[in-house]
């Protein structure tokens, strides 16, 4: 593991519509290896090191959860994991393993491989905006694409929202490295490469398991051991099949409905009417809808206590000013 390099990410402070400080750190650090490196109009940054006619790929996003402070996020490191600090405060924050754990591994897989890519992208955390937009033409020339976005140390998301995001020969042919590093199939929630399947990019790709713990929370850590693991799998990943392109096309969304039941499988909107799962629906699928929709009502009650407001010293809507003035 490339300690510094893990330190120097994790002590950089980005959010969601401000990741200008991870985006400088990448740039300098992608100029000075040599590497070719290119904005977009999104702020989504595109590395290509050496020449091939086939690229692995591998992509993060910039942005967390947590709000920039100024004063930098101390590391704290106890029996193989760390955690972030304030030190004027001496208080735990989030160390921003989602998706900082991400940018070190598609830093130090490119580093250890005589030609690949990389993209790195903004605002996941308010809807995958960056990846959504991305451009496509830059994967046009990528074998497949692996991003390192899910807590714990052994998840293989090979599914999101109920449609693959390989074929099946891709994920037959990695399955021993799956195996040999510890890690096991399963489907999982919102990140870039299911916006980057959607967008059309036309190749297999897959988000696995970084080694964090508790994202979202002040309470995150990372375990460096995890973190190291998953590394080092998507390196062999990328030496034994990076020299051919995994070309894939998911299948069409399926959207599910019941009579007693309102279900939109988009990774925006989940609304429910009832607590049973819809007939037809896979239980992967309802597990993920519902475990989304946990996180998301969680969020909304962080914002709601970060930004209390006075109902009754709110301007009234023009609507509740039509009602007022037809009651007087």
């Amino acid at each position: 593991m490339k300690t510094e390099l893990l330190y120097d990410i994790l002590t950089i402070e980005s959010e969601s519509h401000d990741s200008t400080q991870m985006e400088q750190f990448l740039t300098d650090y992608a100029t000075a290896q040599g590497w070719q490196i290119e904005p977009d109009r999104l702020g989504n940054l595109y590395v290509t090191k050496g020449t091939a006619s086939v690229y692995p790929c591998l992509v993060a996003h910039m942005d967390t959860v947590h709000s920039i402070t100024g004063e930098g996020i101390s590391i704290v490191e106890i029996a193989g994991k760390v955690t972030g600090m304030y030190a004027s405060t001496m208080q735990q924050t989030g160390i921003g393993g989602d998706d900082k754990c991400g940018i070190y591994c598609a830093l130090y897989v490119l580093g250890q491989l005589p030609a690949g890519k990389a993209a790195f992208f903004v605002d996941e955390e308010v809807g995958c905006l960056g990846s959504a937009d991305a451009d496509l033409l830059f994967f046009e020339d990528c074998a497949f694409i692996l991003q390192a976005d899910r807590r714990g140390g052994s998840d293989f998301v090979t599914s999101i929202g109920g449609r693959p995001l390989a074929s099946d020969e891709w994920l037959e042919a990695i399955r021993p490295q799956m195996l040999a590093y510890g890690f096991k199939p399963v489907s999982g929630m919102m990140t870039d490469v299911e916006a980057l399947r959607d967008a059309g990019v036309g190749i297999c790709a897959a988000n696995m398991s970084a080694g964090y713990y508790n994202p979202h929370q002040d309470g995150e850590y990372i375990d460096l051991n995890e973190l190291d693991n998953v590394a080092e799998m998507m390196l062999d990943i990328c030496e034994r099949f990076g020299g051919e392109r995994w070309e894939y096309t998911p299948p069409e969304k399926v959207r599910y409905t019941s009579p007693a039941w309102q279900v939109s499988t988009s990774a925006y909107s989940t609304s429910y009417s009832s607590p049973r799962r819809p007939r037809g629906m896979p239980r992967t699928v309802w597990r993920d809808l519902r475990e989304e929709a946990q996180y998301r009502e969680a969020r909304q009650q962080q914002l709601a206590e970060a930004f209390p407001y006075d109902v009754e010293e709110m301007e009234p809507s023009p609507r509740e000013l039509m009602r007022l003035e037809s009651e007087t």
